[in-house]
């Protein structure tokens, strides 16, 4: 595959649209008397109005059209819904309703329209995305927990009329509920967070990122009670202190991704009680917790040898030798984002070199001791991260046009980000 290379461009613009990226396509409207997204236009068919021609759907058995139509969308499934009653009814079976997504619709999405899916779906829904559906109130959601008692995916992210009263619901009568997400809107507090750790579900995964009014106390009786959580994302949840935060060390030993960016509060304490009680951690983030330093990464480095991505971003107390450390014992590392980590040298990509084979991301932006050499030393045929696909160099000043020659030999790689690199020029770009 051909190598992008992104060169001299507006380095902050750039990340934040990277990191921001979200598809915002138009959507039509939902009529609320059915729940469905109504089509744009007249959706009776052509093949409805020419009578000569027959409707080969017609002739099949009921349960065959309906495994047909399980693999449609819910702007399909709408569209064949208005073909015909019969069609309507076949559309609208509660079977083909195992899983909903209502991103695309959030504006128009009401109380309404969601008691009209729980009313048709019932035992059926397994997956609902209430993702960005802010007018969504507490009735809706309430209706719905008693209605799809065998849902086990609930999203309900940005849904900001979202309080206590309906986590109360979700947690009493959803008995199969495996993944919750209130990020970004719900309002949980520290009964919410009891009506959590004391509820009847099965939680896997856990998303509560930038509930920043979920107090410490209540998180803390909240994590103690849910064992067996295998995903927990607490981004932006400053408020938790040191001792909320190594409960989950405490209590969640299966755990394998964990997001605490933004936890501002965080020490090394935090990350040594979550590296020896997580054992199975494959995923963590750290961006943006600035109190960390080498003892938190030589605490993963004992503990949690399945580690395979890392992000540190902008915890500028980290140098070479922490990730030198982390690199001869995390053998199964496949990303690494060190943006902003200013004390590392080539040291710590010649460590990667020599012992992370299956490294395919490295994010080194704002790292401004990283020279050609060590990017070199990337490169080497000898070196075990020969299989690299994406280099982020975003703002290292020392790399010059060499490196360029260099990514050249580096067969696997499909990106490199060089924005603001003032060492590269135009020319040896073109060449």
């Amino acid at each position: 595959s051909e190598l992008r290379i992104s060169v001299l461009g507006d380095y902050t613009k750039e990340r934040m649209s990277r990191r921001k990226l979200r598809a915002e396509e138009s959507a039509p409207l939902i009529d609320e008397e059915s729940g469905c997204p109504m089509s744009s236009g007249d959706s009776s068919g052509d093949s409805v109005q020419d009578e000569g021609r027959q409707d080969v759907i017609n002739t099949l058995p009921p349960e065959v059209i309906l495994k047909i139509l399980s693999f449609l969308d819910v702007v399909s499934l709408c569209r064949c819904a208005q073909v015909s009653k019969a069609w309507y009814d076949l559309a609208l079976d509660g079977s083909n309703w195992r899983r909903v997504d209502l991103f695309n619709f959030q504006l128009d999405v009401t109380d309404e329209v969601i008691e009209g899916f729980a009313q048709r779906c019932r035992g059926f829904l397994r997956v609902l995305n209430l993702d960005g559906c802010r007018s969504v109130e507490n009735h809706a959601i309430v209706h719905l927990a008693k209605s799809c008692n065998h849902i086990e995916e609930l999203v309900l992210k940005g849904c900001s009329q979202v309080t206590d009263r309906s986590i109360k619901y979700i947690s009493n009568h959803c008995p199969s509920l495996q993944l919750l997400d209130l990020s970004e809107g719900p309002v949980l507090t520290e009964r919410g967070c009891s009506y959590i750790s004391n509820g009847r579900h099965s939680l896997r995964h856990l998303y509560m990122a930038w509930c920043m009014e979920m107090p410490a106390a209540g998180f803390r009786m909240l994590c103690s009670s849910c064992c067996q959580l295998e995903s927990l994302n607490l981004r932006g949840c400053s408020q938790l202190d040191d001792e909320a935060i190594q409960v989950i060390g405490d209590s969640c030993p299966r755990l394998r991704r964990l997001n605490l960016a933004h936890c501002s509060a965080l020490t090394n304490g935090c990350v040594v009680s979550i590296a020896n009680g997580c054992h199975a951690l494959e995923y963590l983030c750290l961006s943006q917790c600035g109190n960390i330093t080498n003892p938190a990464l030589r605490a993963l480095g004992l503990n949690c040898p399945e580690l395979k991505t890392l992000e540190v971003a902008e915890c500028s107390s980290l140098s070479d030798e922490g990730f030198i450390f982390l690199s001869e014992h995390c053998r199964k590392l496949t990303r690494m984002d060190m943006e902003e980590c200013e004390l590392i040298t080539d040291m710590t990509l010649n460590a990667f070199a020599s012992n992370c084979p299956d490294l395919q991301q490295l994010t080194l932006s704002c790292c401004q001791e990283i020279t050609d050499n060590g990017i070199s030393r990337l490169a080497h045929p000898s070196s075990a991260t020969s299989d690299i696909h994406v280099l982020e160099l975003d703002n290292c000043p020392l790399v010059t046009d060499a490196s360029l020659e260099t990514f050249v030999g580096m067969a696997s790689l499909v990106r490199v980000e060089l924005y603001d690199c003032m060492m590269i020029s135009r020319g040896a770009v073109a060449r």
